[in-house]
Parts: structure tokens; C-alpha cells; sequence
């Protein structure tokens, strides 16, 4: 049933009712959508820009010490693309950790109907990976949570997939609101708050899945409602993750179906289909090359966050976890096609930050144990 027609029938029910029977949880979400703009006003919306972003990321990784608090990065010219139809989605910002800062863009884009990573960080060439090649320092861990948790598609959640049971109460910040459980595109379920007076959607909370975190209870809160070409979309948006702050943007301004932007924003330029090929027969892929500086001691250059391999007579050892799945994965595959019979029984990593630790999992898949230095662990040290 579309919405429009399920907003019709809750609309005669209510007015049969003498409108005495309290609202059930779709009823909310489709209240919502209504307070948005409509139903067909927020179906319209296929490609959602939002623009001229400034504000902190908070988890990224870089404590001195494993448990101390990590240094506040801060982000500006923050500019998100969401292309819904296409299943695309790109982060476009500025990140700044105490005296290090950088212009990042990563971007999840398609080439012949199959999804492939774009990394361009400011001095550096543009690289292609698969997906999980992708690592973000900006309002996410990586594109593909526009795509997910995207406030059209928590809205569109809410009116066509919450309970027809009444509403839970539950308490975000220093409120009690009214919320109710749907199911999101992916097939994710998702507790929904609802604004009582505006009846718009106040936040949500959700399981996320990041490469480092790993499954972290996440919550979003939604403020700063604005009207977009007819549509009501949040300008704020807060994230906690694991009971802790995560991220905190607010955007100057958004655009809806912008479509020859963000078909800049997701070209890939025609020298770089060889390494798409590349990305998309790999499965799981991102540059890298294996160089032998001594006897026995080779370097693994990769696109950002390098690793040393070391030959010993009946094992591989490997110092420096890659960044990310995707470079873990083209690591495993290089050193087993030129060592095939050893294996890489060790994974030596320096200190605990994100980028020396991303891809630690695959090297524990691969069968290597992994040395951690005890210094960076406050029971150690």
C-alpha cells in the first residue's frame, strides 16, 4: 500500500473514531511524513545534498593512550551527497586533529551497476578500491551510512514499516518521547522518536557496524528542521556511539535532486577505469604494492597507511596492520602469491590508533596472532 493511500485510510479511521483512540506507532511516522512535506513530496527526493557543514568528530582514533580521551577534531566545508536511486553516497570535508588537517573526499560510487571506492585526500592522487576499501574521519566511518541512515529513509521507515502497537516512551537527553520500532531499507530495525508538537522525527537509534567499533549501539538526534523545495529536513544532526559522543555537524543550507551535481560528485575519471576493473574483479581490493628493500624485509606501499613485511625461513611476519578490510585483503592475496608456502603467522602492531589497526581483523583471519605494544595499554604501562 502506498503511503499516500495509507494516510487516507488512517485520516477516515480517525475521523469514524471521533478521533479519541490514541495514535499507533505507524500513525506517528505517517504523521511525520505529513509534517515533512507529504508523502509524495518525500518519495521525490532521490539525490539529498547537504552543504556548508562545521562541527567535531570525536571518535577517530588518535588518543595518546588506550582509554584517554581522544583530542576533538574539528570539520568544516562539510558536504554530504546521497544518491538514493543509484545507491550512492560521498563525504566531502575538511578534518582537523590538533596540528594535522586535511581535505578528504570518500566517495561510494558505481561503475556498470557494481559499487566501487573513490579516496581523494588533499596532495595525494585519486585512488579506486572496492568498498570496504573506504575509511572516513568526517561525520562518518564511511559513506555507505548516508545511504542508511539518511533522514527520508528513517521518515519512509517510520509510515510504512512501524508496529501498529502504541508507541513506546522513551527518554532521549533530558526528554520523553513517544517512539516506535520499523524496519529500515536494508532490513535493519530501528527505534523512532517523534517531536510531540512539531511531529516530526526527532532521532533514532540503531545498531551500527563499523570497522573499528565493531557493533556499536548508536543513537541520532535530528534539529534544525528547514524546508528543502518543499520537503522539512534536519540541519543538525548528533551521533552518539556507544553511550559516547561521536559526531555533531550543522549545515548551512541542502538541496534535493541536484541531479548534474552529483553526477559530478560520482564521476570516475575515465584514466582510473583501469583500476575500477581492477577493484571490481578483486571483490575485495585496494592499491598496493610489495617492494623488497633488504634481505628478507619488503615494503607494502599502500594508497594511505603503509605496512613492512618481514621473511623469516618458515613464516611471514607483518608490522603494521593495514588501514582498512579491503588493503588487509590485497595484502593477504600479494604475500601468497610471492611466498605461497609460508604463512603469515605474526601481525605487529606499534600502537593502537585506527589507522595502524583498521585491517587487523583480516590478518587474524589470514592465521596471524597478533603483537600489540604494551606500552600504549594503561594496564601495562
Amino acid at each position: 500500500m502506498s503511503i499516500a493511500r495509507a494516510l487516507g485510510i488512517a485520516g477516515i479511521a480517525v475521523g469514524l473514531a471521533g478521533c479519541s483512540t490514541a495514535p499507533t506507532a505507524r500513525q506517528l511516522g505517517q504523521d511525520a511524513i505529513a509534517a515533512m512535506g507529504g508523502a509524495e513530496r518525500v518519495q521525490s527526493v532521490k539525490i539529498l545534498t547537504m552543504k556548508g557543514g562545521v562541527g567535531t568528530r570525536y571518535r577517530h582514533g588518535q588518543s595518546v593512550r588506550v582509554g584517554d580521551a581522544e583530542p576533538v577534531a574539528t570539520l568544516k566545508n562539510v558536504t554530504e551527497t546521497l544518491d538514493r536511486t543509484n545507491q550512492r553516497a560521498a563525504l566531502d570535508y575538511e578534518v582537523q586533529i590538533g596540528p594535522f588537517g586535511q581535505h578528504r573526499r570518500e566517495i561510494l560510487t558505481t561503475f556498470d551497476g557494481k559499487p566501487v571506492g573513490l579516496e581523494d585526500v588533499g596532495g595525494r592522487p585519486l585512488a579506486v578500491m572496492s568498498p570496504s576499501g573506504l575509511f572516513s574521519w568526517g561525520t562518518q566511518n564511511h559513506p555507505d551510512f548516508l545511504l542508511r541512515r539518511n533522514a527520508i529513509a528513517v521518515a519512509l521507515a517510520a509510515a510504512e514499516s512501524a508496529s501498529d502497537d502504541p508507541p513506546l516512551a522513551r527518554t532521549v537527553g533530558d526528554r520523553t518521547l513517544q517512539a516506535g520500532v520499523a524496519t529500515l531499507p536494508s532490513g535493519e530495525p530501528v527505534t523512532i522518536f517523534f517531536e510531540p508538537e512539531s511531529k516530526l522525527i526527532a532521532g533514532f537509534e540503531v545498531l551500527d557496524t563499523e570497522s573499528m567499533l565493531g557493533d556499536a549501539p548508536a543513537q541520532y538526534v535530528f534539529a534544525d528542521y528547514r524546508d528543502v523545495g518543499g520537503v522539512k529536513l534536519p540541519h543538525k544532526i548528533t551521533i552518539q556511539k556507544l553511550g559516547q559522543p561521536y559526531s555533531e555537524v550543522q549545515y548551512s543550507s541542502a538541496s534535493i535532486n541536484d541531479t548534474a551535481g552529483a553526477e559530478a560528485v560520482f564521476a570516475i575519471p575515465a584514466a582510473a577505469r583501469g583500476e575500477v576493473a581492477k577493484a571490481i574483479a578483486a571483490g575485495e581490493y585496494s592499491p598496493l604494492t610489495l617492494t623488497k628493500v633488504a634481505d628478507g624485509v619488503f615494503f607494502a606501499r599502500a594508497y594511505s597507511h603503509n605496512s613492512m613485511v618481514v621473511e623469516f625461513p618458515s613464516y611471514l611476519a607483518v608490522v603494521e596492520a593495514p588501514y582498512t578490510d579491503g588493503q588487509s585483503a590485497t595484502l593477504v592475496r600479494a604475500l601468497h602469491e610471492q611466498f605461497a608456502a609460508k604463512p603469515i603467522r605474526y601481525a605487529v602492531v606499534t600502537h593502537h590508533h585506527y589507522d595502524h589497526t583498521g585491517g587487523v581483523r583480516g590478518l587474524a583471519a589470514a592465521g596471524a596472532t597478533i603483537l600489540a605494544n604494551g606500552a600504549t595499554n594503561p594496564r601495562c604501562g
